[in-house]
């Protein structure tokens, strides 16, 4: 790749060791990282479009503090972009295991891409709204939606659906890549998306929808709650966590293991490849809304 890169990243308080690990072996092309933190989403997420565009990139990845992907990800994503109106998202769910992909292909949003679907096709899927978990997009993109493309209106529920509605009203288009999956983490545990899960009753696994049964989970991309959130959808004590999540780990190994998609594709970092890789020790020191660029440092 020829072109200059940018890869954006907001960032809450702090980058996910295997984010840091993705950034470091998962990436096959020289890339300028930009990372704002401590701002809201929205406001950060802008900040990183205007720096991008005047630092001269032609070719946009945006990428979470807690993402993980695998290598080839981001290159499969950008090679779509040649179309200056496409803006190209991953298949990922939310932080508990086997989630529904935040992907919708009705102006709605209640139904969410099948996995069916995703299964079946490979290649991009037209979609109304796809979570900026990991998106790839050009500068002609960008630039076609005008300044201050994640900013809030009345009725934008996240900076995602300001961004998706912006797309629409520039007649461009949000695509679904469907051999592209990529994984939220936290916490050491990688979220895998999926469409259907067994919960493990009395020893015994037992379907049953996901949420209810997810030890942890938090919908929203920044300031997760995880302990309010367990209980309010669990009700698991503090003691039940440790048994819940080896549960749940045992079940996300096995789905990995048998998956042929997931497994053709997805290979955790050991926790020594973890400890081996390093973005120079990344410091970050939070922003306040005067305070310009975020300082990321060699520690």
């Amino acid at each position: 790749m020829s072109s200059k890169i940018a890869i954006c990243m907001p960032i809450r308080d702090r980058v996910e060791p295997e984010t840091e690990f993705a950034l470091k072996q998962n990436v096959g092309f020289a890339y300028e990282l930009l990372t704002e933190v401590g701002l809201p989403v929205d406001e950060a997420r802008n900040r990183l479009t205007e720096r991008a565009l005047a630092g001269g990139s032609e070719q946009i990845v945006w990428a979470d503090a807690d993402a993980f992907w695998v290598r080839g990800s981001l290159e499969r994503m950008l090679s779509w972009t040649t179309d200056p109106s496409k803006i190209i998202g991953t298949v990922h769910g939310r932080r508990m295991h086997f989630s529904a992909p935040a992907a919708y292909e009705s102006a709605d949003l209640t139904s969410p891409v099948r996995f069916d679907v995703i299964r079946s096709t490979d290649g991009i899927i037209p979609c109304h709204f796809i979570g900026s978990h990991v998106l790839a997009c050009s500068r002609s993109f960008l630039e076609r939606l005008g300044p201050s493309p994640w900013a809030l209106d009345e009725g934008d529920g996240s900076e995602d659906c300001a961004l998706a509605r912006r797309t629409i009203v520039a007649g461009c288009s949000m695509y679904l890549d469907t051999r592209v999956w990529t994984f939220h983490v936290e916490n050491g545990i990688m979220y895998v998306p999926g469409s259907s899960a067994y919960a493990l009753v009395d020893g015994k696994p037992e379907k049953r929808p996901i949420a209810p049964t997810a030890p942890f989970a938090e919908p929203r991309n920044y300031g997760p709650k995880v302990d309010a959130a367990r209980r309010e959808s669990t009700g698991l004590s503090d003691a039940d966590v440790p048994r819940a999540k080896a549960e749940w780990m045992a079940l996300v190994k096995a789905k990995v293991a048998t998956d042929p998609l997931i497994a053709t594709r997805f290979r955790a970092p050991t926790e020594e490849e973890l400890a081996s890789v390093s973005l120079g020790g990344i410091r970050m020191a939070p922003n306040t809304r005067s305070a310009g660029r975020p300082s990321v440092a060699p520690a």
